[in-house]
């Protein structure tokens, strides 16, 4: 199967991004690489975590320039030799058969550049949650 990595765009949340990494490398299709790009570095956590998880699979820290996500995603790519990368945030939790469902997406036709998944809420447990939801979900057919 193709090999692909993944880009982690992270701004100060390493408790998010903890779960995002432990979803990230309990994938059925292994990333080849994870680059966690920092868009917020100066601080002790991010990396602390990133070390963490480098010590479990193919996890690096990188600085981002500050210059919001996009620049971010630049970041990442400029250490990713993949044929495919696929993008997340440091607040998604990853279901296990996300970046397989990804490469198989890329097999499925040979015009296929690009590809997106279903984004679901992690928890509708509060009324600010469900409220949310319900008006600006991704799952929402137009």
């Amino acid at each position: 199967m193709t090999a692909a990595s993944v880009v982690v765009a992270t701004c100060n949340r390493p408790r998010e991004l903890q779960s995002c990494l432990r979803s990230l490398l309990a994938q059925t299709h292994p990333p080849t690489l994870v680059v966690v790009v920092d868009d917020a570095p100066g601080g002790d956590h991010t990396p602390a975590v990133v070390a963490r998880y480098a010590q479990l699979g193919p996890v690096m820290y990188v600085e981002g320039p500050r210059l919001g996500l996009a620049a971010a995603h630049n970041r990442g790519l400029r250490e990713v030799t993949t044929p495919l990368v696929a993008f997340t945030d440091d607040d998604v939790v990853a279901d296990e058969h996300w970046l397989q469902r990804l490469v198989e997406a890329f097999a499925s036709a040979p015009d296929v550049g690009c590809v997106t998944g279903k984004i679901v809420p992690y928890e509708l447990v509060t009324r600010s949650q469900v409220l949310l939801e319900g008006y600006a979900g991704y799952d929402v057919l137009s």
